[in-house]
């Protein structure tokens, strides 16, 4: 049913020669998600999404959408998925409207939506400007409003905020999540971090062709064992700590302190530990680890494993 795509990837491999470009790949991604895939130059990245729109077909194992295989299906399934892979090459002299026209037209999409994709990628459609005199950001508000024009299921967007100024990237961003609040599932390829942590809920890393690891973003804060931790009798807290076995060093706040617990400690189990022993906490806050540094510490394993 529209609406509900679900693509699984499973165990696929994709080889140019004998250089395997994706290497045993299995993913699934539900109706409604935000999937981040982050990897360096050459991990594979681009030509696993060229798999899932059918522009290369497997070398072995299969992309299923809704339970049917992409390659032999994909000029229909194509319809249901808009991409934007780099700057779209549209018409220089023509406008925003005229070019959304011209291949609304050719697609046979309805032409009476283009004012308002216009709209909700905040372009004027009154405005007569040629794309060729467009800011970098237009181009890309632009060609998101070009994989709108069929209403897809699925939308693809690889660097899309790449180059962009930050006023560029926060429009762009916020368009994205807008869009899949409407229920349109979302692959996000970007080398910007921070922008794959705002805008999607999980994360599969690769390299070399291969899945490294995969993540809920929220999960990613409830990671790591860094805590702050804030008290209202600080004349005894770092008895309390050294007591404890806690490592601690404090912060710009007179009243507050960085814990570091032990590897298997719980954190429940700490607090509970430390008020017994007369410690008046106010605050605990868990010093979230991030998808930055997870993604760096990941990075850094795989080094000293090569």
């Amino acid at each position: 049913m529209r609406g509900q795509m679900h693509i699984e990837v499973k165990n696929v491999f994709r080889k140019f020669g004998t250089k395997s470009a994706v290497d045993n790949v299995s993913l699934s991604i539900a109706p409604g998600q935000r999937l981040g895939i982050l990897g360096p130059n050459g991990s594979g990245k681009t030509t696993l999404i060229q798999m899932i729109l059918g522009f290369l077909k497997t070398s072995s194992g299969e992309i299923l959408i809704d339970g049917a295989p992409v390659w032999p299906n994909r000029f229909l399934t194509r319809r249901r998925i808009g991409a934007l892979i780099e700057i779209p090459l549209l018409y220089p002299s023509l406008s925003a409207r005229d070019n959304l026209l011209f291949f609304a037209r050719f697609s046979g999409a309805d032409t009476a939506k283009v004012d308002h994709l216009l709209e909700t990628v905040h372009l004027d459609p009154a405005e007569k400007k040629a794309f060729s005199t467009f800011s970098l950001g237009m181009k890309q508000r632009l060609g998101i409003a070009l994989a709108l024009l069929n209403n897809p299921e699925l939308l693809i967007f690889d660097e899309p905020t790449n180059g962009l100024d930050p006023e560029g990237i926060v429009q762009v961003r916020d368009i994205i999540k807008s869009l899949n609040a409407l229920g349109k599932s979302v692959i996000l390829c970007s080398h910007l971090l921070p922008e794959v942590e705002h805008i999607c809920d999980t994360v599969a890393i690769l390299q070399n062709g291969k899945v490294l690891a995969e993540r809920k973003v929220k999960d990613l804060s409830r990671t790591g064992n860094s805590f702050r931790i804030v008290v209202g009798n600080a004349k005894v807290a770092e008895n309390i700590f050294t007591k404890s076995n806690l490592a601690f060093v404090a912060d710009e706040n007179p009243d507050a302190y960085l814990l570091t617990l032990p590897a298997g400690k719980q954190p429940a189990d700490v607090l509970k530990s430390l008020i017994g022993e007369g410690l008046e906490v106010e605050e605990f806050i868990r010093l979230n680890q991030g998808l930055e540094s997870f993604f760096l510490q990941l990075m850094e394993s795989q080094r000293e494993k090569a």
